[in-house]
Parts: C-alpha cells; structure tokens; sequence
C-alpha cells in the first residue's frame, strides 16, 4: 500500500512531467509560428519584388518612347528619375529598389535588388531563367 507521502510525491512528479511537456508544446508552437510568420511574410515581399520588375519593364517602355532609359548608372540606385517615380506609382515602393545589371541592346533589368525592413529579394536574368531569391535579415547587433 502507498504512503500519504508516497501518493504526494507521485503526484508532484506528474505535475513536474505535466509542466515539462507543456513547455516543450510551447517552445515547439512559437517555433513554428515564427517560421510561418517569416515565411508568409517572404512571400508578400516576393511579389512586391515582381510588382518592382513589372514597374520597371513598364518605365522602361515609356522611357524607350521618348529615347532615353531606366538605367541611370551614376545614381546609387541606378535607377533614373522617372524610373522612380514609375515604381512608385506602379507598385506602389518608394525607396529599397537597387538595378544592379541592366542589358542596354536588349533593354532587360538582369539583376536588381529589392530591399525591406526584414527581407531582402534578389532578382537575376540569366539567359532565359529567371532566379528569385529572398533573405531574411535579421541584425545582430549594433554598434
């Protein structure tokens, strides 16, 4: 037969399995809570980056009309006034947008960078093949 105490230390070891296995469920949710909520929010800067390039094919449409270009290779962001202003009011961004490579003969944005608070989206054409790439940037430090 089990003692008054035995019975109360049993049950002080149940709550303590109870309370571990609680914590671990939790630790276990927040994780993939986090994952999802980095994930799906790639997403949405994905396809502002694919708005940015839509923008940018259509500023350059109507930059080609009057003779002159998007790229502006003497701006940090190489990209020409009305370029920016196309892009904002296209996709509606008004700064994070970077044209790093841009095809003057065949007038295609090869590769541009699209950036955010917390993601960075790489594009790059390379031939026929388009490459998508999204960062999660998360700081370190400061100092």
């Amino acid at each position: 037969m089990e003692t008054p105490q035995e019975h109360n230390e049993r049950q002080v070891v149940n709550v303590i399995k109870f309370i571990l296995i609680a914590a671990v469920v939790v630790v276990i949710l927040l994780g993939a809570f986090f994952v999802f909520k980095v994930h799906s929010e790639g997403r949405f800067a994905l396809r502002e980056a694919k708005n940015v390039r839509l923008a940018m094919m259509t500023a350059d449409i109507e930059q080609y009309g009057v003779g002159k270009s998007i790229y502006a290779p003497e701006r940090h962001t190489g990209l020409s006034d009305a370029a920016l202003e196309a892009i904002a009011r296209y996709a509606g961004v008004e700064d994070g947008v970077t044209l790093l490579s841009y095809d003057r003969k065949t007038r295609e944005v090869k590769m541009f960078t699209y950036k955010t608070p917390h993601y960075l989206v790489t594009f790059t054409l390379d031939g026929e093949q388009e490459d998508w790439t999204v960062d999660y940037l998360w700081r370190i430090f400061v100092y």
